[in-house]
């Protein structure tokens, strides 16, 4: 009998298989310090942005970490005075709204956060309909199809939240998020399944080679944050001396108030010294010869957004999330 594809495994499972309801979220009212306080609180790395309007939540976007340090930079720097959770609703651009439904399957999940038509995403709402209500249509489309439409029907930052397209109705319930990492971390729960699939080597498949964003250690940390913006990503590798030595992300920067250093001190600090102040775990890398597995065990083991590729040191890639979703999309 033919070995099972991960890709047929996934359409089999519904997505309110992995999930229990757990909803942590923002009032679009609450002030951006409550936003901060909330992702330290829950260590969390994301909160989804409601209105209370119209006598129900509508959720529209995310705040996170990295939209949180651009608004205080923003009013360093512009004079401006953003100060509520609705003021920086994905000022990153890296957090785009997009919502699935607890019965749609984990094969659409991966097409829907790992791009398809538009850019990846790193977690998306998942809702249930009230039990005393008809669920929602299945829709015939492909899921490449179905991103194309609700991206031309709605738009980030438009009043009411985008499910496939249409506005969010009373009837639509927030059940919880369902994140990039959650999937993987499903799939290694059930690799046994897919000895030949998951046997392929990097180089096989294809992924991770790509340019390398980087900055050197005694580059500033405000300079690692510029180049996460500029180029919309959630990693930037730390070089020196040629050679592969850590990485930086927003989320490295959760602690700001906790610590002795002011958010102005760590932003000004070099990388250098505030890796050694965090005390930060040696990179995990892999070499091309290395197999989907082994990425696939570095990510859940360690609790990481994305692996780098190296050869005798120096970095020649870097597979994310994204890359693996896409693999079964």
């Amino acid at each position: 009998m033919a070995e099972q594809t991960i890709k047929d495994f996934l359409t089999s499972i519904e997505i309110g298989h992995l999930l229990v309801k757990n909803v942590v979220d923002i009032d679009e009212t609450e002030q951006i310090a409550q936003a901060f306080h909330k992702l330290l609180r829950y260590q969390i790395l994301s909160l989804p942005v409601f209105s209370a309007g119209g006598g129900f939540k509508s959720y529209y976007g995310f705040v996170d970490i990295m939209d949180i340090l651009l608004s205080y930079l923003q009013n360093k720097q512009e004079g401006t005075r953003l100060s509520y959770t609705k003021d920086i609703v994905n000022l990153s651009k890296r957090n785009p709204w997009l919502s699935l439904y607890c019965k749609d399957n984990l094969q659409y999940a991966c097409a829907v956060l790992s791009g398809g038509s538009l850019p990846s995403v790193h977690r998306a709402a998942v809702f249930d309909t009230r039990p005393d209500l008809p669920p929602p249509e299945p829709s015939p489309q492909s899921p490449t199809q179905r991103l194309q439409h609700s991206d031309q029907e709605g738009s980030e930052g438009s009043s009411g939240s985008m499910l496939r397209g249409r506005q969010q109705e009373e009837k639509d319930v927030f059940f919880s998020l369902l994140s990039q990492s959650k999937i993987i971390q499903f799939v290694s729960e059930n690799m046994d399944k897919f000895p030949h699939e998951l046997g392929k080597t990097v180089q096989e498949l294809g992924i991770g080679f790509r340019e390398i964003i980087s900055v050197n250690t005694t580059e500033t940390v405000l300079a690692a944050m510029e180049k996460l913006r500029t180029h919309q990503i959630n990693g930037v590798a730390i070089i020196s001396d040629g050679k592969l030595v850590g990485n930086i992300s927003p989320s490295d920067l959760k602690d700001v108030y906790i610590i002795p250093m002011g958010l102005s001190d760590v932003l000004n600090s070099t990388i250098a010294d505030y890796l050694a102040y965090k005390r930060k775990a040696a990179i995990k890398s892999v070499t091309s010869r290395n197999t989907l597995a082994d990425v696939i065990r570095l990510i859940v083991t360690h609790h990481i957004h994305r692996v780098y590729v190296t050869e005798s040191g120096a970095p020649v890639g870097v597979i994310t999330l994204s890359d693996i979703l896409s693999l079964w999309a």
